[in-house]
């Protein structure tokens, strides 16, 4: 009986502990709170591979089409040309004279070999003999009174200052301002002012397609059977042909014409100050200068934080701009780095160069930027 009891008794624990050990082996609930986030995020991937994979089918299936088009464009081709591909070099300000001379002279070996292989002719220049009407000539195969372009510049009817005689930038509408918001309502339109028909949109009227390649006075890229890339005479973020911006951390001088001010237009650039960085030793603050967006106010123009750190003992500065970070040294330029300058729903893409010109105090550096 005593047995029976003794044995009882030590089971009962055995099992207790084989129960416990059981409970600790299955899972426990937990509670969490996962919010919409993750759902939108997970679901946004899966649309936007999704749309990848319409668009990558869409352009495969629209290519039969695409081909069919242009073919029955090409139908007006002259049947009898002789040769069926054309490619046109033009360089900007090459005296026939002398390279003719320097290619008899064996000194010019490669283009022996381009007019070996085609031709090499004269072109009588335009009046004036300035790069804008001439490659205007070019392109319509009129003159200055036809074409209307004379020079480099034109002035402004309104203003008399002097602007850009190959586009043309207007705005239409006005911003709205409400309190602390501005609603840019108003929109700039760029068109070119160049007149008469190139003899690129002649030939796409013949179903020849053509691709032009960094033929000056081409911007805005104009619409035609065939690629445009414009080049010369196209404007900057700013709507200039290359306006530079320099940053000195010193009280800022006359130097190479320029107006003495802080902050402001010079002959060629803007001036601009480094204010000191409280945060850190040879540190500094200051903005890039982008596109004007037209506001109830008249233009105002986008801007963009910039902070640079500077080591003069190592000659190295950390820039710091639109999220991005790099290093220059000295006698370099940077890469050209991609900047977005935004108002409201307005953007602007660019890309712009650094170099340091100065490490001692005071520090200064120079910006180019464009489009």
């Amino acid at each position: 009986m005593l047995r029976q009891k003794a044995c009882s008794l030590n089971w009962k624990p055995g099992v207790t502990c084989a129960l416990l050990g059981l409970g600790l082996c299955l899972p426990t609930p937990v509670l969490a709170y996962i919010g919409p986030g993750a759902g939108f995020a997970l679901g946004g991937s899966f649309i936007f591979a999704f749309l990848g994979i319409l668009v990558a089918l869409g352009t495969l299936f629209m290519w039969p089409i695409r081909f069919l088009v242009r073919r029955l464009r090409s139908r007006g081709r002259l049947k009898k040309a002789r040769t069926k591909r054309v490619v046109v070099l033009g360089l900007d300000g090459l005296d026939y004279g002398l390279t003719q001379q320097w290619i008899q002279a064996g000194l010019l070996p490669n283009f022996q070999a381009v007019t070996q292989q085609g031709g090499f002719l004269p072109l009588q220049t335009t009046l004036p003999a300035v790069s804008p009407v001439a490659w205007s000539g070019f392109a319509t195969g009129a003159d200055a009174s036809r074409h209307n372009i004379f020079d480099f510049l034109t002035r402004d009817p309104h203003t008399y200052l002097a602007v850009l005689s190959s586009t043309r930038v207007t705005t239409r509408g006005k911003g709205l301002k409400l309190g602390h918001w501005t609603l840019t309502g108003a929109k700039q339109k760029i068109e070119s002012t160049r007149k008469s028909k190139t003899f690129w949109r002649i030939l796409a009227e013949k179903g020849v397609r053509s691709t032009v390649l960094r033929l000056p006075i081409t911007f805005p890229p104009e619409k035609f059977n065939g690629l445009m890339l414009s080049a010369m005479c196209v404007p900057d973020l700013r709507g200039t042909q290359g306006t530079f911006s320099f940053y000195s951390s010193g009280v800022p001088t006359a130097h190479d014409g320029a107006a003495t001010s802080e902050s402001g237009e010079t002959t060629g650039g803007v001036r601009m100050r480094l204010q000191p960085d409280g945060n850190s030793d040879r540190g500094y603050l200051s903005h890039l200068v982008g596109p004007d967006f037209p506001g109830r106010n008249g233009n105002q123009p986008m801007t963009l934080p910039l902070r640079v750190q500077v080591d003069p003992v190592a000659r190295r500065a950390s820039f710091e701009v639109d999220s991005q970070r790099f290093e220059l040294g000295a006698d370099t330029y940077s890469d050209w780095v991609r900047v977005c300058f935004q108002h409201g729903r307005s953007k602007a893409k660019g890309i712009c160069k650094f170099r340091v010109t100065s490490w001692e105090d005071p520090f200064s550096f120079y910006l180019t930027i464009r489009s």
